[in-house]
């Protein structure tokens, strides 16, 4: 019991640690909750190995991933949204799951970590 009492402020620290994916990307604007459309994206640019930028309307977005993500250096794969947080809803959300791949490809999945508007 000690031990668990003495392990939360470690635990509180790292959850409120900056995201390395965005802790340098100069043009993160302010963080979203979700961004709504149908279910693919394209013409998205990979920033580094667990981010990349999508337009959506005139707005563009920034997706960090939990984790790497293999597949974000071959940027002319359509991404998919496999799974939803939110099983109705129509949009992007942190927990939504993507495809990124063609489909003659291995696919890769990855998770959504948080959305933020992207500032050109």
């Amino acid at each position: 019991m000690r031990l668990l009492l003495l392990s939360i402020p470690l635990l509180l620290a790292a959850c409120a640690a900056v995201d390395p994916a965005v802790e340098n990307l100069a043009n993160q604007g302010e963080e979203v909750n979700n961004v709504c459309f149908v279910r693919q994206i394209e013409q998205w640019t990979p920033q580094g190995e667990s981010a990349f930028v999508f337009r959506h309307d005139s707005d563009d977005y920034l997706v960090t991933l939990i984790g790497q993500c293999s597949s974000l250096s071959n940027q002319s794969s359509p991404a998919f949204i496999v799974t939803r947080r939110a099983a109705a809803s129509r949009c992007l959300n942190p927990g939504d799951t993507l495809r990124f791949g063609a489909q003659n490809e291995q696919p890769s999945y990855c998770t959504v970590n948080r959305l933020f508007r992207w500032e050109e």
